[in-house]
């Protein structure tokens, strides 16, 4: 059940399509779609008599100030135009506290929202999001929002916990009609799976849900990464969203050697349902 949706605003380029997609399943699930905009607060510079004020910095932070009021207001305009129960929070907040302050916020809703392919800083708070909030987040990029009910959802599977988590709360954005596709990436038996064909066992319980799903095996290919495999057949079947553990390794061994949800994170051109 989705009754509370936390949308993280950035200024970015992502944004309008994330408040496309709060508001879709914020008006398909009778959801409030609480909104965040963030203020960063600089820091004074140090120097031989003490923390002076530095007129540059005040400058600045007035003027983003201005911005994040002008932004929150735009959000407020078009949530209220919707139709939605919403509401909008700026906060000040320091860069090094941003991430920590925006998962926090969002640890009372049911999902989170937030723009894609927005460079690092997006990354950073989609990392804390994702590890911090316990909740999951659905991350949408530029001109490719979520439908309030997806027609065609993939389910990148593995007996593992993260996956396990993402499937059960995707759960209320599927309906009896939705086509799955529960997909497989190589064709190794896990302890798991006990002589079954890998991923039957979820495709029965999804059944016994009243949810139809096929199992999709992905061969593994020399030199091509599970996340370039599920980017490829996401655009092969032209779904509506996919639904995947993040993170399975930890976020800084993922950083120095390359993983699959960043991969994913990286490349997405369809919205992505994330479950740590």
């Amino acid at each position: 059940m989705i009754k509370h949706i936390f949308l993280h605003i950035s200024g970015s380029a992502g944004d309008e399509s994330a408040l496309d997609s709060a508001i879709a399943l914020g008006s398909a699930h009778g959801a409030r779609v609480s909104a965040l905009i963030t203020t960063d607060i600089p820091t004074p510079l140090y120097s031989e008599v003490g923390f002076a004020a530095n007129e540059m910095l005040a400058k600045d932070y007035n003027e983003a100030k201005r911005s994040a009021t002008a932004l929150a207001e735009q959000t407020r305009q078009r949530l209220e135009q919707s139709g939605v129960e919403a509401d909008v929070t700026v906060i000040d907040t320091s860069p090094a506290n941003r991430a920590k302050a925006i998962a926090t916020h969002a640890r009372y809703s049911d999902v989170s929202i937030m723009g894609g392919r927005d460079g690092a800083s997006a990354a950073v708070t989609f990392e804390t999001l994702l590890m911090e909030s316990g909740r999951p987040v659905i991350v949408v990029p530029p001109g490719a929002p979520l439908r309030a009910r997806p027609r065609h959802v993939v389910l990148a599977w593995q007996a593992s916990r993260e996956a396990t988590r993402a499937v059960h709360d995707a759960l209320p954005l599927l309906d009896p009609g939705t086509k799955l596709d529960v997909l497989v990436i190589g064709s190794e038996e896990s302890e798991e799976d006990r002589g079954e064909q890998p991923g039957q066992r979820i495709a029965e319980i999804l059944g016994q849900l009243g949810l139809h799903a096929q199992i999709v095996a992905v061969p593994k290919q020399q030199g091509h990464s599970d996340g370039k495999s599920l980017l490829d057949y996401m655009e092969a079947s032209n779904a509506d969203l996919l639904v995947m553990g993040g993170y399975g390794h930890s976020p800084m061994r993922e950083l120095l050697l390359g993983g699959t949800t960043r991969t994913v994170l990286n490349g997405l051109t369809k919205p992505v349902f994330f479950e740590h």
